[in-house]
């Protein structure tokens, strides 16, 4: 590429550096999720989707 052809990319970064600060502090309990909750929600669906899962299954059976 030359130079020409590389100050006509089009990007979404911004024109100006910027600089961002993330204050995570895992001391405090005043976070709205918890490491471990993604996973308990992940076994309650399946949890459903096997009772959902076999309830089709015996609706299906029950229409032959």
């Amino acid at each position: 590429m030359t130079k020409r052809n590389r100050r006509n990319i089009q990007s979404k970064a911004p024109k100006r550096e910027e600089l961002s600060v993330q204050t995570y502090d895992p001391f405090h309990d005043d976070q709205e999720t918890y490491p471990g909750d993604s996973a308990d929600e992940h076994k309650r669906l399946e949890s459903v989707n096997k009772t959902i899962g076999a309830d089709e299954i015996k609706q299906q059976n029950e229409n032959l």
